[in-house]
């Protein structure tokens, strides 16, 4: 239901924008506007009528949701270290609004695509699955459930790929009792992997 208002308050944002921008206008309308450009993708042209309903001298129904659209432009935008920080500030300061679930599901998410994004090392790998995990506990019924369990698989599978290349390294050194070191530590941590199997495929070689 909420969505469909926001659909209507963009339609009538489209009037607003004929009248002289000189006039001060309520927090309503600056927040229909910041939804007519977020929609259009007009994130930073958003960013400003959203930040005007929050700098309005006022708390309204309405602040919590201009910050959050704040939070997802930038996602928007992939600037993910600002959306990150909008997000952590839209839980910190709004702690009973309806979108904290979404902006903890986000946060995870940004986690795991910052992650894709550089090369990852074993300990932000382990960060976003943490994150993750924290959002499937917290909201086992959540609508991004899905996608969070599809987020917790693949960064599982990285974690496991990194630990196995690992002990090919020590493999290809010669040493392997050192490889195998890491070989069954895949097999253990995460058994229900790809990896996992190369790692028993390794150990059962070197057993002939």
């Amino acid at each position: 239901m909420r969505r469909f208002l926001f659909f209507i308050l963009i339609l009538s944002s489209s009037c607003l924008l004929r009248r002289n921008k000189e006039i001060p206008l309520s927090p309503q309308r600056y927040f229909e506007l910041g939804l007519y450009y977020y929609f259009k993708g007009k994130y930073e042209k958003a960013r400003e009528y959203f930040n005007k309903v929050l700098f309005s001298g006022e708390i309204t129904e309405m602040t919590d949701d201009a910050q959050f659209y704040i939070a997802k432009s930038y996602l928007m935008e992939k600037n993910y270290e600002t959306a990150l920080s909008e997000f952590n500030f839209l839980i910190t300061q709004f702690p009973n609004s309806e979108h904290v679930e979404e902006a903890e599901f986000r946060i995870a998410e940004i986690y795991m695509l910052k992650i894709k994004s550089v090369e990852h090392e074993t300990e932000d790998l382990k960060e976003a699955l943490d994150k993750i995990e924290d959002f499937l506990r917290k909201y086992p019924e959540s609508e991004f459930i899905e996608e969070a369990k599809a987020m917790k698989n693949e960064v599982r599978n990285l974690l496991a790929e990194k630990i196995f290349r690992i002990g090919e390294l020590y493999e290809n050194l010669g040493k392997f009792e050192s490889a195998k070191i890491y070989f069954e530590e895949v097999i253990k941590e995460y058994p229900d992997t790809y990896w996992a199997e190369l790692a028993e495929n390794k150990i059962n070689k070197d057993k002939r």
